[in-house]
């Protein structure tokens, strides 16, 4: 009985900070031990497009939990990876969010927190 030998694997390498993901070809990713949860705008590019199949074709691509369209109201509970549609009177998408799951970096608390600090980065 014969064996084949093999190189040792190599160490698995995990990005430890933004700057780590820089490559052309990517590296799989590694989220933060600390979570929270935030609603985010996404699919910005169809804000004033009908609510159609093309629009339904784009959704698609964010892998909802689930799909709300709404046209004003709606519940506050949440629901991690849904997306939700807004709707004008005349069924025109004003805006898509989606609830996130979101890694908190030091001194960032919660969602809400990482939310704002995105708002007020210098740009």
């Amino acid at each position: 009985m014969s064996a084949i030998w093999l190189p040792p694997t190599p160490p698995e390498r995990k990005p430890s900070c933004p700057a780590d993901y820089i490559d052309t070809c990517g590296h799989p990713f590694v989220p933060n031990d600390r979570r929270s949860y935030l609603s985010i705008p996404v699919l910005t590019n169809l804000t004033g497009h009908p609510w159609d199949e093309i629009a339904m074709g784009y959704v698609q691509g964010l892998r909802p939990s689930s799909l709300r369209v709404v046209k004003g109201e709606e519940t506050t509970d949440a629901q991690t990876w849904r997306v939700t549609v807004y709707l004008d009177d005349q069924d025109r998408i004003s805006e898509i969010r989606q609830e996130v799951e979101v890694g908190l970096p030091r001194g960032i608390s919660c969602g809400a927190e990482l939310g704002l600090r995105a708002q007020t980065m210098p740009t």
